[in-house]
């Protein structure tokens, strides 16, 4: 909670993965994963990410930023931007 005047640098969400999968592959490492659902594997290191994974993980965090844009606005009392 801050002040209606305060400065706030940048608000949102973030999520970073790394890929090594070319790495491993040069040192002849080679992963496979068994999994119980669709996106249990999502951000693995190991594989790169799918377009249907980037919009998964999108939606994530568009719900989580809209999730903290109405508490913010709900706890000042002011309308929610947009």
């Amino acid at each position: 909670m801050a002040n209606r005047g305060t400065a706030t640098g940048s608000i949102g969400v973030l999520m970073q993965f790394a890929n090594v999968e070319g790495l491993s592959k040069k040192l002849g490492l080679d992963f496979f994963n068994l999994k119980s659902g669709r996106y249990k594997d999502v951000g693995s290191p190991f594989r790169s990410m799918s377009p249907e994974d980037k919009a998964y993980l999108q939606g994530f965090l568009d719900n989580i930023y809209q999730q903290f844009l109405s508490d913010v606005a709900r706890n000042r009392k002011i309308p929610l931007p947009g």
